[in-house]
């Protein structure tokens, strides 16, 4: 080639070293490829020696990135397979424990009884009982039944039965069941079932002829008042007038027997004249010969009335107390109105004609 002197190498030796020449383009060293050895003995260093260590240089590096890769790759695995766990986990715990029952109802709502009579009745939840069932408190708030302090709904169960015992007296009261806060109510009803008839309301007004009596019909079945007389003993006497009634009495419902014209209550179903008496005067009440009420004593007159005022028969108007579930079918023996009766105001006769309210 034209311009190149020398082109096989050769080693030049200066005060700093070995130098390879390499070729040149000109004759001398100045335009020779000059390059320092690191032996200054002149031995050649190796070309070969540099490609090998450059060769396992760039293995390393490749066996470092694929052990980092795969590193990364199983944390990143562990991780998912933990937040899985967990999830199932807090779902199962809220489930079993944060959902008890709780009360629904009483089956029937409403319970009616007779004075000493007993009943049933089912009380409700909305789920089942758990595991040891569940104690539910009872409590009557008026006093008028009895039920247990606590019942016991058996585990899996969704309800159970309680026994309510009425007292001797009617009235209305409320048994409350109570369970971890929640509570449903029964209203029970004590009503006096009674025999026959009785006198219900009695008014001797303090002038004229403002005297009333109420019959009231406690018997489960209508009665025919057309076999019935009001029979009145003046002045202690044996011997009676009789004041005949009419008509049918259903259950419950009153007929009101007046003297005179009512301005006030509920109205007369019957007037008679003959119904004029005093505060010691005695009436009886008879349907078919047969005694069903008496006011005051056959046969015998007090000083002026029966008790004392306001509740005495003289100028007075007497309701009779809700617990009668039969009149007093003795007219012989001795009579006071506080045993059977409540004082009312005076010439008050703005119930007269009407059921009795009672509690």
């Amino acid at each position: 080639m034209s311009g190149l002197v020398r082109t096989t190498p050769r080693w030049a030796a200066s005060s700093v070293g070995v130098w390879l020449i390499l070729g040149c383009t000109t004759a001398g060293l100045a335009g020779c490829d000059l390059r320092p050895s690191a032996d200054k003995t002149g031995t050649a260093v190796d070309a070969d020696a540099d490609a090998d260590a450059d060769a396992d240089a760039d293995a390393d590096t490749d066996t470092d990135t694929d052990t980092d890769t795969d590193t990364d790759a199983d944390t990143d695995t562990d991780t998912d397979t933990d937040t899985d766990t967990d999830t199932d986990t807090d779902t199962d715990t809220d489930t079993d424990t944060d959902l008890p029952p709780t009360l629904d109802s009483f089956d029937p709502a409403v319970l009616v009884l007779e004075p000493n009579g007993n009943g049933t009745v089912t009380l409700l939840l909305d789920g089942p009982a758990r595991p040891g069932g569940e104690d539910v408190t009872l409590a009557a708030d008026q006093g008028w039944v009895s039920v247990p302090a606590t019942v016991t709904v058996p585990a899996g169960d969704d309800e159970v039965d309680i026994d309510v015992t009425a007292g001797p007296a009617p009235g209305l009261d409320t048994v409350t069941a109570t369970l971890d806060g929640s509570s449903v109510e029964l209203d029970v009803d004590v009503e006096a079932v009674g025999e026959g008839l009785i006198f219900s309301q009695y008014l001797e007004g303090s002038t004229g002829t403002n005297k009333y009596v109420e019959i009231t019909n406690i018997d489960p079945n209508d009665v025919n008042l057309s076999l019935c007389s009001i029979e009145l003993y003046a002045n202690g006497s044996f011997t009676s007038n009789s004041i005949l009634l009419n008509g049918v009495l259903p259950p419950g419902e009153v007929a009101l027997v007046c003297n005179g014209t009512l301005t006030t209550g509920g109205g007369c179903d019957l007037t008679d004249v003959g119904l004029s008496f005093n505060g010691d005067d005695a009436l009886e009440l008879v349907c078919g010969g047969v005694t069903h009420d008496v006011i005051g004593q056959i046969g015998y007159r007090p000083t002026d009335e029966w008790g004392m005022s306001p509740l005495s028969t003289k100028d007075n108007s007497l309701a009779r107390s809700c617990s009668i579930a039969v009149g007093d079918r003795d007219g012989g023996d001795a009579f006071d109105p506080a045993d059977e009766w409540e004082a009312l105001a005076q010439n008050d006769a703005s119930d007269l004609g009407f059921p009795n309210a009672c509690p």
